[in-house]
């Protein structure tokens, strides 16, 4: 079901940036912050980021990247998610060291993975898969299985537990089918302590979608922000990015697009598939009028540029960046490989791990 800074204010206001503004005051009020209908297309990545190391992967027979859906670095490894379904490990040169389970119903087999976390500290490795929650060693030796944990769809570990998100599709309700979401918070054991219950969604009919790129979970310094996007047709627009605090959600910003949310037939103009935070940024991927839109917002001086496709790489390539989890203020973004004159397959991709002003 896939669908698939100190900038010179002098210097933007030629180039054409947008100076948004953020309503609201310091007592705790939602703030608005607003997106203008008028994108710029040049504004490079170069422009607010301290640094960029580019990481060509290896193109190994057992490491083949259909595309990257997910990705996190830790001591040394870098683990990423394909859209294939399976969890593959590089070293930081790039090299294909293994990948994390096989295909199968068995014990440390699964058909498909939806979301990884990998523990920075024990460096356990937490997949969540069709058959449940499979946890694997830091050499990859499969540990543990919970089966119960059947429907997650994100996990992320945090210093107090394991969070996860799970999604359930068109549940029968008395208006219709409803779709839900949930955020968990799992004990040591992988338990359940606590659920909070994030989104209800009725729809008239059985509809369901969604996007391989969850970046449901992003944070800042100890504050974790949440998101999940809805891909189906509604009458409004979800467009609130959430804090989790103390076991509660808490609108933390609100994005205000001065686009049409909706064409005259009432399907929507503007679809959001995912607000995030990293360091002193707010950034935001989503579709406008069909087009590939990313708005990046500064939140020290209250300045959003909007940019049709993504940020200008120094070819002029548009490049969209993504969260690295376990990183408070780096982003990553992927590349296709330089030609090679390989007939046998497509070469891996290059990876660029982004370190921000």
């Amino acid at each position: 079901m896939n669908f698939r800074i100190g900038f010179s204010s002098v210097l933007w206001m030629i180039i054409g940036v947008l100076f948004l503004r953020c309503t609201g005051s310091s007592n705790n009020k939602l703030k608005t912050v607003i997106i203008s209908n008028f994108p710029i297309s040049n504004l490079k990545l170069s422009d607010f980021s301290k640094s960029v190391e580019l990481i060509p992967l290896e193109t190994h027979p057992e490491g083949l990247i259909m595309e990257i859906v997910d990705l996190q670095i830790s001591e040394g490894l870098i683990f990423i998610l394909d859209l294939n379904s399976r969890l593959l490990a590089f070293n930081r040169k790039g090299e294909f060291v293994s990948r994390i389970g096989t295909d199968g119903e068995g014990p440390g087999e699964y058909k498909y993975v939806r979301s990884f976390a990998v523990d920075s500290t024990s460096r356990r490795i937490f997949l969540a898969t069709n058959r449940g929650l499979l946890i694997f060693s830091k050499e990859f030796e499969f540990i543990e299985e919970h089966l119960t944990l059947k429907n997650l769809d994100y996990i992320t570990i945090v210093e107090n537990g394991v969070w996860t998100i799970s999604q359930s599709y068109e549940k029968p309700v008395k208006e219709g089918f409803a779709n839900e979401t949930y955020l968990h918070f799992l004990d040591s054991k992988f338990q359940n302590q606590d659920s909070i219950p994030f989104r209800t969604v009725i729809l008239k009919n059985k509809t369901a979608a969604s996007y391989p790129f969850k970046n449901f979970i992003s944070s800042r310094e100890e504050s974790y922000f949440l998101f999940t996007p809805v891909l189906t047709n509604e009458e409004f627009i979800r467009d609130t990015l959430y804090q989790v605090a103390n076991r509660k959600l808490i609108p933390h910003r609100k994005l205000e697009f001065e686009q049409p949310h909706f064409n005259e037939k009432g399907i929507k103009n503007v679809w959001i598939y995912n607000i995030f935070v990293s360091g002193s940024y707010l950034f935001c991927e989503y579709t406008q009028n069909s087009k590939k839109m990313f708005f990046v917002f500064n939140e020290v001086n209250s300045t959003g540029y909007n940019l049709e496709g993504g940020l200008l790489d120094e070819h002029a390539n548009k490049l969209k960046l993504h969260p690295l989890r376990n990183s408070l203020e780096q982003l990553y973004f992927v590349q296709k490989a330089s030609f090679s004159n390989t007939a046998t397959e497509e070469q891996n991709p290059v990876i660029g791990i982004v370190s921000l002003k």
